[in-house]
């Protein structure tokens, strides 16, 4: 990931906070070019002179709404305009909701599915032509540590989360004669607001101990990814969750989660 840094640039939605904003940090002190994309009003403009005060970098960066059907193209059509050449391609940005289905609004679902789902496909669709000729480059998304088995209460996130698994896992073998390395990111609870730090008490013991900081999910990330490593699971805790979980009759890992998380509700 170090060579030619000077011509290629990262590009990372959802950059102003939590996950994407450590990864940005983290690949900028590796002396990665950036081109940040966040929801406008979140301070990405003062964090691009940041990291260019701090790492002396490039960094691009697009305020956007990415549920938006026209982003995608917009963001593509920014670095081409830019002559910014994505070497890689971190798709971050997602949202999530707890709590009863009935209860949600079609706001917050279609928001879920548009940015989890739609906005990460498409990226992926206007970027990846380009990529698969450079070599070292890489597209890394974001799942979930929860997508791989239905959770109650959290139907609708988990489920676009396990798109992203499966549609990245497709991706690697589709591409697999080409230059693009792929990877999967899959986190536990990760404290990147007050919002899901309340989340994460409310879910007890297991959940306050299995929780990270962005900071270290980054690292963990940038680490793995440079190995060529598909499925990347930080954290001790959540790696030692996992196995136990797949060793569990499904019946059983249902109603485990169940009653976790009708807590947070």
């Amino acid at each position: 990931m170090s060579d030619e840094t000077s011509i290629f640039f990262t590009l990372i939605t959802g950059a102003s906070s939590g996950i994407g904003k450590a990864l940005a940090n983290e690949l900028a002190r590796k002396g990665q070019n950036l081109f940040l994309v966040a929801l406008p009003g979140n301070g990405l403009d003062n964090f691009a002179k940041e990291l260019i005060k701090n790492f002396g970098v490039k960094v691009e960066y697009l305020t956007v709404d990415l549920t938006a059907p026209e982003t995608p193209q917009l963001i593509y059509g920014h670095a081409i305009k830019r002559g910014l050449k994505i070497k890689i391609l971190i798709n971050n940005a997602g949202n999530g909701h707890v709590g009863k289905f009935e209860e949600m609004s079609q706001t917050k679902i279609e928001e879920m599915i548009h940015l989890n789902i739609r906005a990460l496909t498409m990226l992926s669709l206007l970027f990846v032509k380009d990529m698969k000729t450079v070599e070292g480059a890489h597209i890394l998304n974001v799942g979930s540590f929860g997508a791989y088995t239905p959770v109650a209460y959290k139907s609708v996130y988990l489920a676009t989360k396990s798109y992203v698994y499966y549609f990245t896992r497709s991706l690697m073998q589709e591409y697999h004669t080409t230059k693009i390395n792929f990877s999967v990111l899959m986190p536990g609870a990760v404290v990147t607001n007050g919002e899901v730090e309340e989340r994460i008490k409310n879910a007890g013991f297991l959940g306050k101990f299995s929780s990270l900081t962005p900071e270290y999910v980054a690292k963990f990330t940038v680490k793995a990814m440079i190995k060529g490593r598909f499925s990347i699971l930080p954290g001790y805790v959540n790696r030692a969750i996992f196995r136990i979980s797949a060793c569990l009759p499904s019946g059983i890992l249902l109603y485990i989660t169940r009653h976790i998380f009708n807590k947070t509700c």
